[in-house]
This record gives C-alpha cells, structure tokens and sequence, in this order.
C-alpha cells in the first residue's frame, strides 16, 4: 500500500509567521475536519501537542466562506492569529484557495468564534512565499486594569525596577496581559510562576494570557514573549491575537492621534529558537484605532493522515 492509499483524515503543519523552516509557530491543520464533534477536535489537538490546530469546516454564516475552529491542547479559543493565517495558506498551498496572478488581494472572510475575520492572501511576484492579511473580529481596546507592579513582577520572577509603567489587559477578540518591561534583559530573564499565577490569575481573571514586551518606539519595534499555560500553552513563539490587541496599547503611546497608517514589527520567538515576525498596521483617526491588519508568511512543513480515533 502506497502512502497515497492510506484512509484516514488528512492534516498538514506549518510553521507560522516566519520564512524559513523550523521557525515561527508550529500549527496542524485538518482542512476537512466536518464530522468532527468537539471532543475529537480537542482529543486531536492534544495529540498533536502544538500550541494550537485549525480545524475547516463548512461556514454557518451566509457573510463567511469557511469556518476555522482552534483548539489547544487544553481549550477552544475564539480567535487566533497564527491558526488563522497559517489555516489559510495551507489552504492556498492545497489549491483550494488561488491567488491573484496580479498580485491583487484575494479575500476570504472566516467565521471564527469571535466574529466573522476577513483575511487578504497575496502572492509573491517574485514566486516566493504568499502572504496573508488578516483584520480582526473586534477593534482593539483595553478592557481591564492590571494586577499592581508588584504583582506582576512576581508572575515573571522579575524585580520589580524591571516592569515599566503601563500594563492593561487588552483585546481583539482575546484579552491578553501586557506587561511592559524597562529592557531588552528584562524580557531574556522572564520566567513564569506557576503559583503566582495561580493565585493572581485564578479562573475568570480578564485575562490569563501574560504577555511581556519591550517597546523601541523610535524603531516602532517590539520585542515579546507569550506565555500561557492555563491556555495548555507554556510559551508561544508567536502570538497573533495578542499583537492584534497590542494595537490598543501601541495607538495609546502616540503622542497625537494623527489620520493615517503605523506600522509596526513585532519579534518573537527568539528565547525559544524559533525567531518569529509579525507586521501590523494600525489604521488611527482623531477618535483612535478605525482598523488594524496583522500579516505574515507561512512554511509548510509535513503533511499526513490520521488513521485512529477519528
């Protein structure tokens, strides 16, 4: 029997937000996964053990043209970035999505828990790597105070000289910690603690998800990290959700709300050996954020069928 021949339940990984094989994030993906109930979905992310899977389905919206549910090993979340795009392109990589031999955008609108996500799929005119654009279900906005410095210092094992001024928990659809940290050293020496984080992100805190971040606004570069494990997710190299909600913080730090585009990178990964970067833009008017779009590349890595327990 040839592999071709092999029954079972097609996936594909990726590695997402990068351009190079062995970086980014890693993310299974079943592009046919109708028939799937909710505890196979979550059994098979725990199987694959990766920070999350994207499973396709048929739409249930007549504005969307797929249905993306993401799990982790341990829940199903709302919405997420590197899932989404990183679904996306292998959907391109299939064939089942075609981009634009002009280089014009392509879009599909994806009906996540969170609301519908429209995502742009670009080709490279010089045949490398398609990109994909993705807006966000909800606009960025802070939605809950954060615990004191003192606090925070304690769930990353910091001093607390290391935590800057400025931390809230903010969302596009999934709320994130964001704690600033005083320097590039800081964020090298983060260590989560577990019963710290127990006993100051109990079950039903705004957020459980801590993301430290040193902030070079001249450069309008960030570095961070994401840790998760609440979430099954110890540490993720690359966070789109989070970076699509960092945009209420960063349009917080402009010194005057001017009409037009920031751009921003955002780079992680690093302390994990697989470098991540995610490209944001954050549309500003004189009222604050009116859109804000996160992109990246994808590297497809493996593909195979499951054959037990679907």
């Amino acid at each position: 029997m040839s592999a071709a021949d092999v029954p079972g339940r097609a996936f594909l990984t990726a590695d997402v937000f990068t351009d190079q094989p062995f970086g980014g994030n890693p993310l299974a993906v079943l592009p046919d996964a109708d028939g799937l109930d909710e505890g196979a979905m979550q059994r098979i992310a725990r199987e694959f053990n990766l920070s999350e899977t994207t499973f396709v389905l048929p739409p249930t919206r007549p504005d969307c043209d797929l249905r993306f549910r993401i799990f982790t090993p341990e829940i199903e979340l709302p919405f997420a970035g590197h899932p989404t795009i990183g679904g996306v392109l292998a959907l391109v990589h299939l064939g089942r999505i075609s981009p634009a031999g002009d280089g014009s955008p392509v879009r599909v609108v994806i009906e996540e828990a969170a609301g519908p996500v429209p995502v742009d799929i670009l080709a490279d005119g010089a045949g490398g790597l398609p990109r994909a654009v993705m807006g966000a279900p909800r606009r960025p906005e802070p939605v809950a105070d954060a615990p004191a410095r003192a606090d925070l210092a304690a769930l990353l094992s910091l001093p607390e000289r290391a935590i800057a001024d400025g931390a809230l928990v903010a969302s596009a659809g999934m709320p994130f910690l964001f704690v600033p940290l005083a320097q590039d050293a800081d964020l090298d020496r983060c260590r989560p603690d577990a019963a710290a984080a127990a006993r100051l992100l109990p079950e039903g805190a705004p957020s459980r998800l801590v993301y430290p971040m040193v902030v070079d606004r001249a450069a309008r570069r960030v570095r961070a990290r994401m840790f998760g494990a609440a979430a099954g997710i110890g540490e993720d190299p690359a966070t789109g959700s989070a970076a699509m909600a960092l945009a209420a913080w960063l349009a917080g730090i402009e010194p005057v709300l001017v009409p037009g585009t920031v751009a921003w990178t955002i780079l992680q990964g690093e302390a994990m050996g697989r470098p991540s970067r995610l490209d944001l833009e954050i549309d500003l008017d004189h009222t604050g954020i009116s859109a804000v779009r996160l992109s990246g590349r994808a590297v497809m890595m493996s593909a195979g069928r499951l054959i037990s327990g679907i």
